[in-house]
Formats: structure tokens, sequence, C-alpha cells
């Protein structure tokens, strides 16, 4: 029998509290909140509107093999006139690196540096020190890491639904941009890249949650997907969500009175009483499951 280690201990303690946070978090909620019905993919008709737009749920970071490729898919997304995702910008670039002068280096303790070079060296073997990859905010690690230790590349749902609007030639547009966005760095605060030491601390732990998630998602359970991130130390996304929902309501009216419009955007952001498909149901459209 191994020895249990006070490192595997503290482990198991945080797996186990994040375990209980997380279901009790959602059995709270259930009995607040009403869950929409589980559906990655959602048409919204109606309250005077001349043409059906679409929203769909996505992960934003996501393994390459986990993608929908379906035609049925490429059909919706060409039967529309403008697909929005989230940004205007990359996901990756909208106001999250660090200053010219400054690098991830010097916010970690060494262990935790190591571990995090390791992981920048699998997605950009021939990438340097002095390379922006290595000066983005603590919060985009998070997918490098991830798919570090699943020796897995992570692709962005979002570039590749664009792709097929570009290759339709259908208008691609933000529904926010990196200015809109510069005001999580301050949320994230000197909590940053604490937040990241412990993911690195806690990565397999980390990988073990991702996964769920990603299950999840397959089944279109995108009330889970809400419900994870109530997370206390990812408290953080529960203001970005709702608070950045409701920034984005006024814009999808507008947009849907005007055109047929696809709208991808993360799946968290659907779910619960200030989601988006909540949100529009009480505009008084109809949205349902596609």
């Amino acid at each position: 029998m191994g020895i249990i280690n006070s490192a595997m201990i503290k482990k198991l303690f945080y797996f186990a509290i994040l375990l209980f946070h997380c279901y009790s978090l959602q059995a709270q909620a259930d009995s607040l909140v009403k869950p929409v019905e589980n559906a990655l993919i959602w048409k919204i008709e109606g309250n005077g509107l001349q043409y059906p737009s679409y929203l769909m749920g996505t992960v934003h970071a996501i393994p390459i093999g986990n993608i929908d490729t379906s035609q049925k898919l490429k059909n919706l997304i060409i039967s529309c006139t403008r697909l929005f995702t989230e940004t205007s910008d990359s996901l990756f670039m909208a106001g999250v690196f660090l200053p010219a002068n400054d690098s991830v280096k010097n916010h970690l303790k060494k262990r935790h540096y190591k571990q995090l070079k390791k992981a920048i060296e699998f997605y950009s073997p021939n990438s340097v020190e002095t390379d922006s990859i290595y000066k983005m905010n603590a919060v985009l690690y998070r997918n490098i890491l991830l798919g570090y230790k699943a020796q897995v590349y992570f692709t962005s749902y979002e570039e590749y639904l664009i792709l097929i609007a570009n290759a339709k030639n259908i208008a691609t547009d933000g529904l926010e941009t990196s200015d809109d966005l510069a005001p999580l760095q301050k949320m994230y605060g000197q909590n940053a890249f604490t937040y990241l030491s412990n993911f690195i601390d806690n990565i397999d732990i980390e990988l073990e949650l991702y996964k769920r998630g990603l299950k999840e998602y397959a089944k279109h359970n995108i009330n889970y997907l809400y419900y994870s991130q109530l997370r206390p130390e990812t408290q953080f996304f529960t203001d970005i969500l709702d608070k950045r929902n409701l920034n984005w309501l006024p814009k999808i009216k507008t947009a849907i009175k005007k055109e047929s419009c696809f709208f991808a955007i993360g799946a968290a952001h659907l779910a619960g009483n200030n989601g988006l498909v909540n949100l529009l149901r009480k505009e008084g459209f109809g949205v349902t499951p596609y």
C-alpha cells in the first residue's frame, strides 16, 4: 500500500470540497431557479421578428474531436446573415495581456513557473520568454495547462464557426470589444496569480472537473455548466456571466430585429435567472430548443 502524504491529503480534501460545493450549489439553485431545458442550440422568434435567429452555447477552448462538424450546424449558420461571438476580438487577445515589460515569470514561484513553462512549450515549442504567450493574464493559462496535462490540443470553438461564416461571406461581429473586457483584469486583481498557482498545484483535480464539464456539455446540460461556475475560487465568473448577459441583451435585441443572426456564446451564459434564454423570454421572444 502506498504512503499517503500530506500533499495527497490536501488534494483529496480540496477535491472533496469542490465536489460538495458544486453539488450543494446546484441543489440550492434548483430550489430557487427553474432550470431551462437542456439544449445547446436555441431558436429565437416571435415578438414581431421578421426572421428567426439562433443562439448556440459553446465551450471556448475545446479538444478538436469534440467540435460539432455536422452539415446541419453549418447549414444553420449559413442560413443567417450575421454570426456573433462574444467579442469582436480573438478570445485569446481581448484585454488579457500583461504590460509589455512584465512576464508571468515575475508573478509565480519557481516550481509553478517551471510547470507552466512546460505547458507553454507543449503548445508553442519555438516560443521564447519574451514572446506574448509569456505575458498573458493568468486566466488564459488555464486551458494551456489543461491541454498539456491531458496531452491534447485545444482549439477555439468560435474560431471554427467563424471559418464557416467566412467561407460563405457571412458577416461576423462581436457583442463586445477588448475595451469592454478590460474590467475583467481589475476584477482578478492580485488574486489572479494566486488562482493560477492553486490551479497548477491541483491540476489533476482540475482536469477531472474539466472532463466532467465536457461530458455534461456533450449531454447538452447547460444548467450544470452554469452552476459549476459558482465555485468559490471562480466566484468572479458569476458577476461576469450576469453582468455581461445584461449588457449584451440590448445589442442582441437590436440585431435580431434587423436580420437573422447566429449567436455563438459560452454555454454557461445560457442558463440561470439572468441567462440569455430567460432574459430573452422575459422580453417576449419565443426561445425554444432547436
